[in-house]
């Protein structure tokens, strides 16, 4: 994932201390906030010290982390920096957007759990030995969406993305999943994330002329290119000739524009009021100027801030969840005075965040996760009803 309007040139370090105890185990949880991932990483700050008192053995030292503008070279240079400095990060949260993640791993050999970057690269253990998530993996949230399909009798689709690891990935499982279950893929089209209207307008055309009605995309709603694609489905009058089913993240940020294409499906991961409500009045209850002004300092304006600081959608319950889920592991790694190594023993551990139950398998990959189908406004005859 990725998104370019929410940072720019500074960079913070800015710690908050939690409950200490005399016995504690000191741990120090680190996030790269990214963009319209920014209230997630606020999620986790906050989870650090709402648990606090439900986990009093291990101290946290939470630090946001900022570093120039919203590029893979400067959450790099971020955190090198702050892993050469005299605290360093045991546990990293985040950044969650699969296209830095993939930047950040090589040089990543801390703990490490990602709230929502999905790419199925991130299995193979040779290349990210220290990665775990607490959002399955692409080829779940694939199988999820070319399942729904299924279910409503739509065997043959239409696939089309944007040509980066997250829209490759979802693209890939969705088509393997209609394949597997007797289906045909007619038109498959990816363009670039740069991609110019006429470029969206050429495939959007070369899908007007295939004789099935159902259109699978793989993109998210922070791509210029996604942006490109919903206004032009409607400029092009194919909002009312096709039915369009989403991927996951097109309806799992707050921003869930999609929906202006009526008739549009989406599939999403979700949460439990149980869980989250008391956290969220917590949340909400929570001294705004305090992070508003860390917003500001790390470049985000006042006006974009405010907004930001009252966010709330699935990656924020995710984040949420992976800080959770870390700090009861922690606490129980400490507690029980286990001397198996922490990695593996964060992936045998299981917790019930507001996602439901966690359980992750030995690549620390989440293994599945509570779904649910949003459907937009309907339309008949190009009316909205």
């Amino acid at each position: 994932m990725t998104s370019t309007s929410a940072f720019v040139a500074g960079a913070l370090l800015i710690a908050i201390n939690c409950v200490a105890v005399a016995s504690a185990v000191t741990r120090t949880l680190c996030s790269l906030p990214g963009g319209e991932l920014t209230p997630s990483s606020l999620h986790a700050k906050h989870a650090s010290t709402y648990y606090a008192t439900t986990f009093p053995d291990v101290t946290w030292q939470y630090e946001l982390l900022g570093d120039g503008e919203l590029t893979a070279k400067n959450f790099v240079k971020s955190w090198v920096v702050k892993q050469s400095s005299a605290t360093k990060c045991d546990v990293l949260l985040g950044p969650g957007f699969s296209k830095l993640a993939l930047a950040l791993s090589p040089v990543v050999e801390a703990l490490w759990i990602d709230f929502s970057a999905t790419a199925v690269v991130f299995s193979d253990k040779s290349q990210h030995s220290t990665f775990s998530r607490m959002m399955p993996t692409d080829e779940v949230g694939s199988q999820i969406a070319a399942s729904a399909m299924i279910t409503l009798g739509w065997h043959d689709v239409n696939v089309l993305c944007v040509d980066d690891a997250y829209g490759r990935s979802v693209s890939t499982g969705v088509t393997n999943a209609i394949f597997g279950a007797g289906g045909r893929v007619h038109v498959s089209r990816c363009v670039a994330e740069s991609a110019s209207d006429a470029e969206v307008r050429d495939v959007l055309r070369s899908i007007a002329q295939s004789p099935c009605r159902i259109v699978f995309g793989a993109m998210l709603p922070n791509q210029a290119a996604a942006q490109k694609f919903l206004r032009l489905i409607k400029e092009e009058g194919l909002e009312t000739k096709f039915i369009f089913f989403w991927s996951e993240a097109m309806c799992s940020l707050s921003d869930r524009s999609y929906a202006t294409v009526r008739g549009s499906l989406c599939a999403t991961y979700t949460a439990a009021p149980a869980v989250m409500d008391p956290f969220l009045a917590s949340y909400h209850g929570r001294d705004l100027a305090v992070d508003e002004a860390a917003l500001v300092a790390l470049g985000i304006t006042s006006a974009v801030a405010k907004p930001v600081l009252n966010t709330t959608d699935i990656y924020a319950a995710l984040a949420h969840d992976a800080a959770y889920h870390v700090m009861s592991a922690l606490s129980e790694h400490h507690s029980t005075g286990s001397t198996q190594a922490i990695i593996p023993f964060l992936r045998a551990h299981v917790s019930t965040g507001a996602s439901g139950k966690i359980v992750l398998d030995a690549n620390g990959d989440r293994v599945a996760a509570d779904a649910v189908v949003f459907n937009s406004r309907p339309s008949v005859a190009g009316k909205t009803v």
